[in-house]
């Protein structure tokens, strides 16, 4: 039982899947897809897999459509759930990291506009850190203008970040 290259690609094209979302969809990496659309040999457990997606058509002979296909085992199941959980907190890992960017980079070029109201303020046994409408009574401001470097390198740092969560979950079993 072999999977022809171009009825495979035929298929996925005909969903309107790109090779990550068909990769997804039948729980293989896609460089697993890519390899058997160009051509290579599919493994037993990927040959279930993208028969469980697309279906007895993207098989070489015809004559082999009537192959019953086994249901997903439990286990196959839980590796799903456990992919899509990982690509969801990806995304809103995401969403935080690119809010911290935004406030990141608003507190170092707040120090350029409201030099006076922008930093690192101590007093009282406390910190705080930000752009105030006025900074905290007895408070002194510990970073001066070396918070518009600090703060626009963590921003970048944290840029740097993002969409790597979900990278590493669509590269993992």
């Amino acid at each position: 039982m072999q999977i022809d290259p171009t009825k495979l690609a035929e298929a996925r094209l005909a969903r309107a899947m790109s090779q990550e979302e068909a990769a997804i969809a039948s729980d293989l990496s896609a460089q697993t897809i890519q390899r058997i659309e160009a051509g290579n040999p599919a493994s037993l457990e990927s040959t279930k897999a993208l028969l469980t997606t697309f279906g007895a058509e993207i098989l070489c002979d015809p004559a082999v459509q009537e192959v019953p296909i086994e249901l997903p085992t439990l286990r196959s199941f839980g590796l799903r759930l456990v992919r899509r959980a990982r690509l969801a907190a990806g995304w809103s890992f995401d969403a935080v990291r690119l809010v911290f960017v935004a406030a990141f980079i608003a507190a170092g070029l707040g120090k350029l506009f409201l030099p006076a109201s922008t930093g690192l303020f101590t007093g009282d046994g406390a910190f705080a850190l930000g752009i105030f409408a006025s900074p905290p009574a007895a408070a002194n401001e510990l970073l001066g203008y070396w918070i518009i470097p600090l703060m626009l390198s963590c921003a970048a740092a944290l840029l740097l970040t993002i969409g790597r969560a979900r990278r590493m979950a669509l590269n993992r079993p």
